[in-house]
């Protein structure tokens, strides 16, 4: 896998913010809250989408690009940034947990049982990622590594 450029967003909250989960490999020491499946995946991504409303960089922050956790409201970036936190509560090991983008949008991708699948804030369903409705451009090498790579299906 080729290096590919850290997105902009990314990096700006990295450098507010380097103990963020995203920004860096950490130990998970919680357990897991349950025996998760696609189906489980699903329901928790459906449940996160409703939780959050979208609200644009532009109007929050008066910012082409500002990421960071949402708690209450934020854009796709946020949306996976909160759903990699809580999966993280719950227990997800941080390796199988990974940032990924494209030209205009982020997602979170998870593995489970050795398939990597796509968390959306624009749909409930969760993608396998081999079939991604969107076009990735870059992931990160693992999660909360600040190493990012190109994306190949």
């Amino acid at each position: 896998s080729t290096t590919a450029h850290v997105p902009f967003g990314y990096a700006e909250m990295c450098k507010r913010d380097a103990s963020h989960v995203a920004c860096q490999e950490k130990a998970t020491t919680a357990k897991m809250d349950r025996k998760w499946d696609y189906n489980a995946l699903h329901a928790f991504n459906s449940e996160m989408n409703k939780t959050i409303k979208y609200v644009p960089d532009a109007k929050k922050y008066q910012a082409r690009e500002f990421w960071t956790t949402a708690s209450e409201e934020g854009d796709c970036e946020d949306f996976a940034l909160a759903k990699m936190t809580k999966l993280l509560e719950l227990g997800w090991n941080q390796k199988d947990l990974r940032m990924a983008v494209s030209d205009s949008h982020a997602v979170l991708v998870v593995r489970l049982d050795g398939d990597d699948y796509i968390l959306d804030n624009a749909t409930a369903y969760v993608w396998p990622i081999r079939m991604a409705k969107i076009e990735l451009v870059s992931i990160q090498k693992q999660g909360g590594s600040s190493e990012w790579v190109r994306f190949n299906k």
